[in-house]
């Protein structure tokens, strides 16, 4: 794409006196030297724009006419052979299959004649229940359950006919179905060469416009930065080195005042070193005692003293001594003349020492500001003798008049303060090489001090170089950055002068005041967007109103480009949707024709039963897509069918798809499962042949069972001993029963499924009901059971105390609680009680029995023990029912042991009747059951 080209005449920043720039610097500074010249017009791209596709051709329309005529016409010869011959029976007469013939269009015909009848629900496994009233088998049930599965059978056989022909219906639709869609889809190559063609146009207006968005991409890069590549703006720029020069001169003036403060603690600490130095030296000759000062009378011990103390006594001393050489300490008037000359020596070493610092301790910490805002109380001290020379020059003269006997004043108190101040000095020095010391700390702060206000000077120059070369990058593309060398290692006024050399060379670079500040900048293009003409410019005001000339320019023809994309793309759109409704107009009878068919096939598919019938979905109409790569350019249409087809009134079937072979599928299906359907009814009817003979058979064993039920209760209730059933007169009534059923078994087959005859045994059962019957001796009425009593008759009394005790067992009454604490104790239970009837003699009483089923049981349970009071009445209750069935057993086994029967007659009587009436249901259901199977035959 665009590239940019630069370049600048080569020059150097004047006034810069302390540090100098590496290479040559192309500057660009403010004035707008050349008016950029219009862009170039939008190019040429080649395809006009316009109605690309023309009218659609009458041959085609004609064409796709005779070619769907020509489909029909033969679809109609087969349809009328195959149907040549005529389906008979149930389903009626296949006739008229096509109505009409007319133009281009062809319609179907109807069925004529009665519909085939839905089928009924085929029993897959019919059961007796099907074929019963109630519990009884019932021929007429049977006969209607065969009557449904014929009447099925026939609707299937005409429905499998009726499927057969509409498959052939379905495949001439198919085929002529096929011929529309492959007329509407020969049309896809005038879609696809026009779009294509119209892209290729849109494709070189995008690449016109994407070049002129990068040259004003470029542009702006020169405006606003390039992150990628860490460029800062002109814009930018121009803002960062207005506020810089605004914010320089006081900068510059913050620097040179922290210089000048540094300078001042400096100052003050020299002239503190000094009174320091005088102090210690006064202190050395007025304290600090020597071993060799001493002074005292003649063979007397002299102490050590200092300096002052001895020059007064040795020169008190001295006053003494007479001319001749003779000391007169004895003489008042020499002795008073020798202490008032020491005395008038003492007040002059007194006003000597009164003129210099008496206090050579120094104030504050060892931090210089706290040091500064201190130093003043320090300095409040003497100050006229604060050296050797000040005592020379201020008082030589005066010491030298006390020189007298031999004593030389003047000498010695030079030369003691000579050595005090050398070792004052010398103790000072070491104190400011000491980092331990006051002095040490205060000289290594003012030390700290300057090389921090020098660092903060070369921070702000490096600073000051970076963004100067962000400047010089901005505008030729190239990397430089002035060196500061020379400045970073300068005096501090050096550096401030630096400083002042750089707010001087920012003001040039912004408003372009420098020499050799102009710039050539070209901002290349490619094939479809020529190059801007070249760019000058001086200084970051001057270039940034040259460029934003520019980025207007370049604007205003993008947007020129967009209009025209807009422009042509909706041009060409209209056109192509123009063209497809055209064509969807000139297909629309043909497509109503074959939907006109497939209506009536699904007519005639709904009076076979097939529900919904042939589904063939209707295309879904989809507009013309888009291509947001070409400005919303249509897209070459993929599928014409829904395309065409679904502007067409109403929408064209969708036989491109899949769902017609779906519909020949479905028709095929409902064939087969017709097909499936016949063979269950083949099963079902043979199923049915059966029913009649399983059915009857489980009725007669259904209703011989409850006979020989009937005849053990006869058994169970000693029915045999009843004269009215067992008497005189040849065992009647049973003998009669038996003959009954005799009969009954000789009228039918009486065999069940498994072979049997079921009424022969019931034959020889019943006759033996009687056997053992003898005439009783006694009571005429009743066999020998009419009586009873005994241990038996014991037994059943007891039994029924019991029970009538259990009943109303309720031995258990509450306790009250705990008096003390109200607590509730419940008792334990303990292991359960039994009691025992023995098997012979009189049986206990029912009190006996109670007691002891109570033996060893709590008689009092509180009511809040209730599992307590449940678990006895358990017991208790569990104890009688085991005594009530100990003593219905006995009595059971002593009536069996004495021979005591009881009949109850009317019991009898009625088993009696129920046996006869089993007995001719018997019959019944046998007779059916023969007269059903042979109806089946």
């Amino acid at each position: 794409m665009a590239r940019c080209q630069r370049s600048a005449k080569a020059g150097t920043i004047r006034g810069l006196k302390h540090f100098v720039f590496r290479g040559a610097l192309s500057l660009a500074a403010a004035a707008l030297m050349l008016a950029p010249t219009p862009l170039h017009a939008i190019s040429d791209t080649g395809a006009p724009v316009g109605s690309l596709f023309g009218e659609l051709p009458p041959s085609f329309l004609s064409g796709t006419q005779a070619a769907l005529g020509a489909d029909m016409t033969a679809c109609l010869l087969g349809q009328f052979t195959n149907a040549g011959g005529a389906m008979m029976g149930t389903a009626g007469v296949h006739s008229g299959f096509l109505d009409t013939m007319a133009g281009a269009g062809r319609t179907f015909g109807s069925w004529s004649g009665a519909a085939c009848p839905a089928p009924g629900e085929i029993p897959q496994n019919p059961s007796c229940q099907e074929v019963q009233e109630g519990t009884r088998f019932s021929p007429s049930r049977l006969e209607a359950l065969r009557a449904r599965v014929t009447n099925s059978r026939d609707a299937l056989v005409c429905q499998t006919s009726k499927m057969a022909s509409l498959q052939s219906e379905l495949g001439c639709l198919q085929r002529q179905a096929q011929t529309l869609s492959q007329q509407i889809a020969s049309l896809q190559g005038a879609y696809t060469q026009n779009i294509q063609s119209m892209q290729t146009h849109m494709g070189r207006l995008q690449d016109l416009q994407k070049g002129r968005e990068f040259q004003l991409e470029e542009v702006g890069k020169f405006l606003n930065g390039d992150p990628a590549t860490g460029r800062t703006g002109l814009l930018q720029l121009e803002q960062e080195t207005e506020a810089l020069l605004n914010a320089m001169p006081e900068q510059i003036q913050q620097r040179e005042e922290a210089f000048r403060q540094i300078e001042d603690q400096q100052r003050v600490l020299e002239e503190t070193k000094v009174t320091r130095t005088a102090g210690l030296a006064q202190q050395c000759f007025n304290e600090r005692v020597q071993p060799n000062y001493r002074c005292g009378r003649t063979g007397e011990a002299a102490r050590p003293t200092n300096a002052k103390a001895y020059l007064l006594c040795r020169y008190e001393q001295e006053m003494t001594r007479m001319p001749s050489g003779r000391v007169e300490r004895e003489n008042r008037g020499v002795a008073n003349n020798a202490r008032n000359q020491a005395a008038a020596l003492e007040a002059l070493l007194n006003q000597i020492f009164a003129d210099a610092p008496n206090n050579p301790n120094l104030p504050g910490g060892s931090n210089p500001q706290q040091f500064m805002e201190q130093a003043e109380q320090f300095s409040n001290q003497p100050m006229n003798v604060l050296s050797l020379a000040d005592i020379e020059n201020r008082y030589g003269d005066a010491l030298r008049g006390f020189n007298s006997n031999g004593v030389d004043v003047h000498g010695f108190i030079i030369r003691s303060m000579s050595g005090c101040f050398s070792r004052a000095n010398q103790q000072v020095r070491r104190e400011e090489r000491r980092e331990g010391t006051q002095l040490g700390r205060l000289q290594s702060g003012l030390r700290t001090a300057r090389r921090t206000a020098s660092a903060a000077i070369r921070g702000i120059m490096n600073d000051l170089a970076q963004k100067y070369g962000r400047i010089h990058r901005a505008l030729t593309g190239r990397n430089f950055q002035p060196n500061i060398t020379a400045c970073a290692q300068a005096l501090p006024t050096v550096q401030i002068g630096c400083l002042r050399d750089f707010e001087n060379n920012f003001r040039g670079i912004l408003h372009g005041s420098t020499e050799n500040s102009q710039m050539n900048i070209q901002i290349r293009g490619n094939e479809a967007a020529p190059g801007l003409p070249t760019i000058q410019c001086s200084g970051v005001k001057g270039c940034i109103a040259t460029f934003q000339v520019v980025h207007q320019n370049v604007t205003r023809e993008i947007a020129d480009i967009t209009e025209k994309r807009e422009r042509d793309v909706r041009t060409f759109n209209q056109s192509v949707e123009n063209f497809t409704n055209q064509m969807a107009n000139g297909l629309r009878g043909m497509s109503a024709s074959l939907d006109q068919r497939l209506q009536q096939m699904n007519a005639v598919m709904s009076s076979l039963g097939i529900s919904p019938g042939v589904s063939i979905n209707r295309v879904a109409p989809c507009p013309l897509e888009t291509n947001e790569d070409f400005d919303g350019l249509v897209n070459s249409p993929s599928d014409l069918m829904c395309l065409v087809g679904g502007r067409m009134s109403p929408p064209m079937l969708n036989f491109a798809e899949d769902n017609f072979a779906t519909a020949l599928d479905g028709v095929a299906q409902k064939a087969q499962e017709a097909n499936q359907q016949l063979n269950q009814v083949s099963t079902a009817m043979s199923a049915i042949a059966g029913l009649a003979q399983r059915c009857g058979t489980e009725e007669i064993e259904r209703e011989t069972t409850q006979f020989r039920t009937l005849v053990t209760q006869w058994n169970s209730g000693n029915c045999n001993y009843a004269r009215e059933h067992c008497g005189a007169g040849g065992n009647q009534p049973i003998s009669s029963l038996v003959s009954t059923i005799h009969d009954i078994d000789s009228s039918s087959s009486g065999a069940n499924a498994a072979g049997d005859d079921p009424l022969a045994s019931l034959s020889s059962g019943v006759a033996g009901l009687c056997t053992g019957y003898e005439e009783p001796e006694g009571d005429a009425g009743r066999g020998p059971a009419s009586g009873g009593g005994g241990r038996a008759t014991q037994l059943q009394e007891l039994a029924s105390a019991l029970r009538s005790a259990k009943g109303g067992f309720s031995p258990l009454s509450g306790a009250a609680t705990n008096p003390t604490d109200g607590s509730v104790s419940c008792p334990g239970v303990g292991t359960p009680n039994s009691v025992s009837i023995p098997s012979t003699g009189d049986p206990p009483a029912a009190s006996t029995v109670l007691s002891g089923c109570q033996a060893g049981l709590p008689t009092s349970v509180p009511e809040a023990c209730r599992e307590t009071r449940n678990e006895v009445r358990a017991r208790v209750t569990a104890c009688l029912d085991a005594a009530i069935e100990r003593a219905n057993s006995l009595s059971t086994a002593s009536e069996r042991a004495t021979g005591e029967h009881r009949v109850n007659v009317a019991t009898c009587a009625g088993l009696y009747h129920d046996m006869e009436s089993r007995a001719h249901r018997i019959g019944d259901a046998s007779r059916r059951m023969n007269d059903a199977a042979g109806g089946a035959d």
